[in-house]
């Protein structure tokens, strides 16, 4: 979680994890609420929490649309 970022930092950031990830062959999840890191992304998804009508409550991840 990079939440302790810095709005600041964030470009620096995200280009060094884009470049890690290039470098090292691998992806990287990235859990945050800060949403300029999607800047640097390729895919993205949202949690989102619902309480339905009986209470119960589900959470749902959605695939965001980014390019």
């Amino acid at each position: 979680s990079l939440n302790a970022v810095s709005d600041e930092y964030i470009e620096h950031m995200g280009k060094f994890l884009q470049s890690l990830a290039e470098k090292m062959g691998f992806d990287v999840l990235l859990v945050t609420h800060k949403i300029a890191f999607l800047d640097f992304a390729d895919n993205g998804l949202r949690a989102e929490d619902d309480q339905l009508e009986d209470g119960t409550r589900r959470l749902a991840l959605r695939r965001l649309n980014l390019k």
